[in-house]
């Protein structure tokens, strides 16, 4: 399931009117220079804001746009992908769903990232939807802490209940030897 812009990204907003072609040969040339993606310089240069890029690369790809301060994701799928795997990848298991799992990135037309999702994920279908890297950032830091909090409580009682059953293995022998 390749997703991918009909053209370049920046051709598209100065086609739609979005930004100006010299905004764009700007863009380019400080994309030269810092090698960071062109959808954040345009950001960064005031020509767009997060919102509008996801608003816009969701209709340009016809991906579902994901806002999760009005989305309620599944965290029984979050952990599906490792953290590790979902930082890097700027992805994120957010539900399943009865064509497989929904999977939102920030740059869902990054095939490379793309293709690692799947491969990171065989035995799914994948759905891709798009949303804003600082939501999905600040998904990973609420998501997964509390996943690994969730763990970490639960391997705490587990040793506790084994300390508090070997203890109360050891009282009865330890009346009879009195």
């Amino acid at each position: 399931m390749a997703i991918k812009l009909r053209k370049r990204l920046g051709d598209l907003l100065v086609d739609e009117h979005i930004i100006q072609l010299s905004d764009l040969m700007a863009a380019l040339s400080q994309q030269e220079q810092s090698g960071s993606k062109l959808g954040d310089i345009f950001i960064e240069m005031g020509l767009l804001t997060e919102q509008q890029l996801v608003d816009f690369l969701s209709r340009q790809l016809d991906l579902k746009a994901i806002d999760f301060n009005h989305f309620d994701i599944n965290v029984d799928v979050v952990g599906l992908l490792p953290e590790v795997h979902a930082r890097r990848l700027r992805a994120l298991v957010i539900d399943r769903t009865s064509e497989g799992l929904l999977v939102a990135m920030s740059d869902p037309a990054d095939l490379a990232a793309q293709e690692s999702v799947m491969a990171l994920l065989p035995d799914h279908k994948i759905a891709l939807a798009i949303a804003s890297e600082r939501q999905l950032i600040a998904a990973f830091d609420r998501y997964y802490r509390k996943t690994q909090a969730i763990a970490s409580f639960a391997e705490r009682l587990e040793a506790e209940h084994r300390k508090e059953s070997s203890t109360a293995s050891e009282l009865p022998s330890m009346m009879r030897k009195t």
